[in-house]
């Protein structure tokens, strides 16, 4: 089944819903530009634009990063930097790491034989005996130093940033891990009374969007340059809806059962 059957099929199912565009597996710029998704004629110039336009991602091939484990920085300060956006990242994949292991320490271990328990042990030891580190710093939680590859976007004539960025984790497991423990963040519960929660280590961090780099994953992709994209601000009077800053909203045609 094509691209456009996909999107046909999906728009006349009534009882399918998602808040995210990536949830439905393809990208269509009719759906991003309504604000519950469900919109089957352009309503802006860019709609019709971009419906014209043919778009072949190079990203991956030009800047050699993996398209699943890379991660979409938006709405990122001017003012930050390579090392500075490195650093909040890396942070928030070491805390991820460090909550996933709490998780699996805090489980009750089942009771088991006396016999099954020494079998265990000893095949443990072996087995930290063969991937023991020499280093005293090593730890089975620690992260390459060369992980996530950050690159901020640049103007090509002026080379002031755009305002945002990529980032390349080692691998797909690690920049999930990145957007769970960042979404975390930014939903957890703050007192009243207390500063509101800061979504990124950076300044301003709590207006920086983190999402998946949706370039080569998703199919029918358009980039914001020729009318697609997703978010986009209120005054620019173009909004693409179904990502993390502006999700779909329940249409009032929607079937709950």
């Amino acid at each position: 089944m094509d691209l456009s059957n996909r999107i046909s099929e999906q728009k006349s199912d009534l009882n399918v819903w998602y808040p995210q565009i990536r949830s439905y597996g393809f990208y269509d710029p009719v759906m991003a530009g309504s604000i519950d998704g469900t919109d089957k004629v352009p309503h802006d110039r860019a709609i019709l634009r971009v419906l014209n336009a043919s778009y072949k991602p190079v990203c991956s091939s030009y800047i050699g990063f993996t398209p699943k484990a890379t991660v979409f920085v938006g709405r990122l300060p001017y003012t930050v930097d390579e090392p500075t956006l490195f650093e909040a990242l890396r942070k928030l994949l070491l805390s991820s790491k460090s909550r996933s292991s709490r998780h699996w320490r805090s489980r009750s271990p089942q009771p088991r034989s006396r016999h099954a328990d020494e079998d265990d042990k000893t095949s443990k030891d072996r087995r930290a005996r063969r991937q023991r580190s020499r280093s005293p710093f090593a730890s089975p939680e620690s992260v390459s130093t060369k992980w996530p590859k950050i690159r901020i976007v640049r103007n090509v004539v002026t080379g002031y940033p755009c305002g945002y960025a990529f980032a390349c984790f080692e691998s797909a497991d690690d920049a999930a891990r990145v957007l769970s423990s960042w979404q975390h963040q930014c939903n957890r519960f703050c007192p009243q009374g207390k500063a509101k929660p800061q979504g990124l280590d950076i300044p301003n961090g709590e207006k920086v969007i983190l999402e998946p780099a949706l370039g080569e994953t998703l199919p029918g992709w358009r980039p914001r340059r020729l009318g697609g994209g997703l978010g986009g601000r209120k005054e620019a009077g173009q909004l693409r809806f179904g990502g993390v800053a502006r999700p779909f909203r329940r249409p009032f045609t929607f079937s709950h059962t």
